[in-house]
């Protein structure tokens, strides 16, 4: 494994975020973060770190492209904002979905798509918000109810106008249709409510939630969103765009090649006849499998013996729900962490973030490999949800960020962003200075 630190410094009590290592095109994470937490020892530091393996993110986005080929995907920025993931995204050809002024101001401030390649994908916004994308000319942008139309017709009259419909009658790890989402009624309304405004309706917009384990759920939406595309259609509205929204699970390429293949087939056959553009806002599918976090053992402490039943403990990490593992505790997902010293026998064991809270669990009754304070346990799977939603509660830092990228990946991000200075890309000179 032949790793090289190309920006920043060798000192990790003062790595910064935008360290980047790279390597000769394959890498070992668990002997890197081996590595990483001997250095820690040695000097130390007492902090959780994370590992984002780029290369990951550049391979998520090639099998979304060939398994969805006629799906644009438009990476939704709240899953990870890590400003290194946007780049490589970017890189290789995706758009974003934006809900906010600091999301569409990070996208545009680097430099990473252009205001068409952005979906202010939020049914309820300030007017702040709405008139920052206007002045960005970010015209494509969801609702879901005739107030939100009235707003936006009152700001600008240049917004693709995009319905957010309710999709139901299934189950999610996530359900989203419960904050938003305009119903078969309130839908015809604002088709009805645009077409006396002369404000026009372009696409039709929903969200199967996230952890959705079928298919059956994206094949119920397709058809009422074809219901309402006629219904728009026939009132003179274009409704040209199509948006199959997000909550793709990361899946291995096999089973997320299915469903790509079913996708493709249901569009096929409920939009034949209409031309229409299908995209996307994929999170989680892009970002989960590329982020590890590195925890230490601040201490393990016997809970309980019994005669029948091996001894209880309780490990205590240096992160938790309050850090890197929120997604834990607002989406119950389940994580298995993997201790990088190998010690002889089994426990049994509870395992707890650093905060004084007792919501503060990452894992419940677990049999894993004999740890002791000191010991390292690195937990993979950890890009979506996790850094966004940190804290400082406690006292408690979050994790600071290594980067992994092979030299060629880096080298095409590289290229990418320095397209963008010569070209301008109508990025102020404030923000060029800084790429």
């Amino acid at each position: 494994m032949n790793i090289s630190l190309i920006k920043g410094t060798t000192d990790w009590r003062t790595m910064r975020v935008e360290d980047i290592h790279q390597h000769d095109g394959s890498v070992n994470v668990v002997e890197f973060a081996k590595k990483v937490a001997a250095d820690y020892d040695a000097r130390d530091v007492y902090d959780p770190f994370a590992i984002i393996d780029l290369d990951v993110v550049k391979g998520q986005l090639k099998l979304w492209n060939f398994a969805l080929p006629s799906v644009k995907p438009y990476y939704a920025v709240k899953c990870n904002p890590d400003l290194n993931v946007l780049k490589t995204l970017s890189a290789y050809g995706a758009c974003f979905d934006c809900a906010s002024v600091a999301e569409m101001e990070q996208v545009l401030g680097n430099g990473l798509a252009s205001s068409d390649e952005i979906i202010l994908a939020h049914p309820i916004k300030s007017r702040h918000c709405i008139e920052y994308a206007t002045e960005n000319q970010i015209t494509m942008m969801t609702l879901d109810s005739v107030e939100e139309l009235r707003k936006i017709v009152s700001i600008t009259s240049d917004a693709k106008l995009i319905l957010r419909i309710r999709v139901n009658g299934f189950e999610s790890l996530v359900d989203l249709n419960k904050k938003f989402g305009a119903d078969e009624i309130t839908s015809k309304l604002i088709f009805h409510e645009a077409a006396k405004l002369g404000a026009k309706i372009h696409g039709i917009s929903f969200h199967i939630g996230s952890g959705v384990e079928n298919c059956r759920p994206m094949a119920l939406s397709l058809a009422s969103a074809r219901k309402l595309l006629d219904y728009g259609r026939m009132l003179g509205h274009p409704v040209d765009i199509l948006d199959i929204g997000g909550g793709f699970m990361a899946t291995n390429g096999k089973s997320f090649l299915k469903v790509g293949h079913f996708i493709e087939n249901t569009l096929s056959s409920c939009f034949e006849d209409i031309e229409l553009t299908v995209i996307a806002e994929p999170g989680r599918f892009l970002v989960t499998d590329a982020q590890y976090v590195a925890t230490r053992v601040s201490q393990v402490v016997m809970k309980s013996i019994s005669e029948d039943l091996p001894a209880s403990h309780s490990i205590y990490l240096n992160d938790g729900v309050y850090g890197s593992f929120n997604f834990v505790l607002t989406e119950q997902r389940k994580v298995e962490g993997k201790p990088l010293l190998k010690r002889e026998g089994y426990m049994r064991a509870d395992i707890w973030g650093p905060t004084c809270c007792s919501f503060d669990i990452i894992e419940t009754d677990r049999r894993l490999p004999t740890v002791k304070e000191g010991d390292w346990i690195l937990y993979p799977q950890c890009g979506a949800y996790s850094l966004c939603l940190s804290t400082n509660f406690n006292g408690f830092n979050p994790p600071k960020v290594l980067y992994l990228t092979s030299a060629e990946n880096w080298q095409n991000v590289s290229d990418n962003l320095q397209r963008v200075r010569r070209e301008g890309a109508d990025v102020p000179d404030r923000i060029l200075s800084k790429i």
